[in-house]
């Protein structure tokens, strides 16, 4: 074996470029010294330049796939021999021999350019057959667990309804392994208190965190002692701090102050003897200063955050949408194309895979929306997608703009995409009771007053991805129509999806009012009415900590419901009076 080529057993991406570029290079040699032969030699060179970064990708996905590489093993066989032919191009052939023996090496080096270029072919076709096979194979296990426990669509079940108890993960989840594991080495290993998984909205970043959370060796580090607090826009350090005194069923102490809170929670950590993880899940830029005061002098006290902004004061874990097989391993299990035989062409699907961009949330809620559909609406989609420009202003306009197009029903089911647009009234992260959707569906549609056109439509939602239900196993029990420990969450992105898609109307003509009261600013249309009437039958209002609960008039003579979130202590408006179908 040549000096410094290394065994076949260690060979790698790396190594296969040493072999080639051996090859390479006695082709160089044999151009300069063997002129006869350039022609063939200029041939096999192009042969090989082509064929490199090939070898590259099928060495690495062999190595994701934890695969045998007979592939590449058969491939450096053959530029080995190509090796030694070139060599005695160079070696055999002399101004005396030239004659009988030029006929035969420019043959020999034609044969093996054609037998090189036809080994790649095959083997790339025999290459992407046995991916696909694997691709099917996860599919099938992917769809076993989705629907073997009659669990899956967008319902899990708890066993802990506590305060701030880690969530069960989506039954749904691909290609966070090896994120989970890098995830572990920093914060289990390293000296960091702090990390912050940073990633665009539907990337995944709470499903890493809760997939870290469950992991065997952080349970077992960690016991009882891991905190996970949704935050959001808000974030309210008292109402937090409330939650991990009631978590760990300690009476929660009566705040004079935020740095009091702070104080207090600071005492509470020091008598856990052992080690404690704080999560704040969706923090947003303008609340660093506050995460600040989180952190404290403790051993064994570590911080984990998600945000989709990379806040630059904290050490960031920057989570990349998935790879391509990933991404078709996911879009195919929500899409139902778990079988290889499909009506759809393959194109299409992949076109499809494209444009969900690798982000996990809109590969579920696509692939969802075109299950079960004809070639035609397929077509459709993509069509709109080329040529349909997002008028939607946010920073996340393009996500929006492939999960708007998901949201067309069909007339008998025009009142689920009502019930979707309804959960953008409530905060985000908040677990809305089922029971609260029943009372507010009953009144708005008329749905039966037992739940169960309103339960209906919440399973549709799931069974979309556009929703999610939460039964709280610890409390749960069967019996026909009880909904108590029923509980429906939204992703964020498709909350605000919901409140865009209720705001296209004038705001006095729009079915829905949703109003967002920070630092006591109301929007203009309120300040400045100018006598107008509001029809909207619903009016969903929230406010943060500082409200003043100085309401100004509202005309809204129409309402029927009224969701209204509040920070403290607050009165309720004197406006409420007039609107006498309030029910």
């Amino acid at each position: 074996m040549p000096l410094g080529i290394p065994t076949p057993e260690s060979l790698g991406a790396k190594a296969l470029d040493i072999i080639f570029g051996e090859l390479l290079k006695q082709i160089g040699i044999a151009k300069d010294k063997a002129v006869q032969y350039k022609p063939a030699l200029d041939r096999m060179q192009d042969t090989i330049n082509q064929l490199q970064p090939i070898a590259k990708e099928i060495e690495e996905l062999n190595r994701r796939l934890d695969d045998t590489d007979n592939e590449t093993k058969m491939l450096r066989q053959r530029i080995k021999e190509g090796e030694t032919l070139v060599k005695e191009c160079t070696e055999e052939v002399r101004w005396w021999n030239c004659c009988w023996k030029k006929p035969s090496y420019f043959d020999k080096l034609n044969r093996l350019d054609e037998d090189i270029q036809r080994f790649v072919s095959i083997v790339l076709q025999v290459h992407q057959v046995k991916n696909e096979k694997k691709i099917m194979l996860q599919l099938n296990d992917m769809n076993a667990r989705m629907t073997g426990d009659g669990k899956g669509n967008g319902v899990m079940f708890s066993d802990d309804a506590g305060t701030c108890a880690v969530p069960e993960v989506p039954r749904l989840v691909v290609g966070l392994d090896l994120h989970v594991k890098e995830l572990k080495s920093q914060m289990l290993q390293s000296a960091t208190d702090l990390i912050v998984v940073s990633a665009p909205p539907g990337c995944g970043k709470t499903t890493l965190v809760l997939k870290f959370c469950h992991d065997e060796e952080v349970k077992e580090k960690y016991k009882e002692n891991i905190f996970f607090i949704a935050v959001s826009k808000s974030l309210n350090l008292k109402t937090i701090i409330s939650r991990m005194f009631k978590h760990k069923r300690r009476r929660v102490p009566e705040f004079q102050s935020d740095d009091d809170a702070i104080n207090q929670l600071e005492n509470l950590l020091r008598t856990i003897n052992s080690p404690i993880l704080l999560i704040l899940d969706d923090v947003w830029p303008q609340s660093q200063h506050d995460v600040e005061k989180f952190q404290f002098q403790i051993q064994d006290y570590k911080i984990l955050l998600t945000s989709r902004a990379a806040l630059r004061r904290f050490n960031c874990y920057l989570l990349k949408g998935l790879d391509q097989d990933n991404s078709t391993i996911l879009f195919r299990a929500a899409a139902g194309l778990t079988n290889e035989v499909s009506e759809i062409l393959k194109e299409d699907i992949d076109e499809a895979i494209e444009g969900c961009k690798g982000i996990p949330l809109v590969l579920k809620v696509v692939g969802r929306s075109l299950c079960g559909q004809p070639q035609a609406v397929w077509r459709a989609r993509l069509q709109e997608w080329r040529t349909g420009m997002s008028d939607l202003q946010s920073d996340d306009g393009e996500i929006l703009a492939r999960l708007r197009t998901c949201l067309e029903f069909p007339d008998s089911k025009a009142d689920v995409k009502h019930c979707f647009l309804d959960l953008g009234s409530f905060p985000e992260d908040q677990r809305i009771p089922a029971t609260t959707l029943i009372d507010m569906w009953a009144e708005l549609y008329g749905f039966d007053e037992e739940g169960v056109k309103s339960v209906a439509n919440i399973h549709e939602l799931c069974f979309r991805n556009l929703a999610s239900l939460i039964i709280i196993r610890e409390k749960f029990y069967e019996s026909e129509n009880n909904y108590s420990q029923h509980f429906v969450t939204q992703h964020d992105i498709l909350r605000e999806l919901a409140i865009i898609e209720s705001s296209t109307e004038p705001v006095e003509y729009r079915k829905r009012l949703f109003v967002n009261i920070s630092n006591n600013r109301f929007p203009s249309w309120w300040k400045y009415q100018d006598g107008k009437h509001y029809h909207a039958r619903l009016l969903a209002i929230s406010t943060d900590e500082s409200f003043s609960s100085a309401w100004p008039d509202l005309q809204a003579p129409e309402v029927e419901i009224m969701v209204i979130s509040f920070w403290g202590k607050y009165t309720l408006p004197a406006f409420i009076n007039s609107m006498k179908k309030l029910k």
